[in-house]
């Protein structure tokens, strides 16, 4: 028997850790990094909540690094939202910004730059350990942005 997850618990995760702070600190500094044309590099929101043992459970990690639907804006092309961007009425998303998109219409990254430390959500995931999953998406693949990360699973 297959059962489907409860939608309402993945809305009310809080993470011990805040994940665009755990973000930066992991990814750390990117400045040297260039996104052409209009994309915009992504970084994942992993939602992080520990297990009953205390220990973050890397089987969510992996399903939201692959199927997660909520991005933190890191870096935006050159060319990613400008012109008349109709949709935004004026106000497109900035770095920092948290936005939702299909992980189907992305390239799948992992990034890594200088004065990086280890992430307290990844610690216990050596896969990944020293580096933040993110995509790489089209400006126009990005569907609308939200206050907080667990409005959108």
């Amino acid at each position: 028997m297959v059962v489907a997850a409860n939608v309402t618990s993945l809305h009310d995760a809080r993470p011990e850790v805040d994940p665009a702070h755990d973000m930066d600190m992991t990814i750390g500094d990117i400045s040297e990094l260039e996104i052409a044309g209009s994309q915009v590099l992504v970084g994942v929101y992993l939602r992080g909540e520990r297990t009953a043992g205390g220990i973050i459970d890397p089987t969510q990690i992996a399903e939201d690094k692959i199927q997660g639907k909520c991005v933190r804006v890191l870096k935006l092309g050159n060319t990613a939202f400008t012109g008349d961007n109709p949709g935004w009425n004026g106000n497109p998303p900035k770095v920092g910004d948290w936005v939702f998109h299909r992980a189907q219409d992305a390239a799948e990254i992992s990034v890594k730059g200088r004065g990086s430390v280890t992430s307290a959500i990844l610690k216990n995931y050596p896969q990944m350990r020293g580096a933040w999953p993110c995509r790489l998406v089209y400006a126009a693949d990005i569907y609308g942005r939200v206050a907080d990360p667990n409005m959108v699973v």
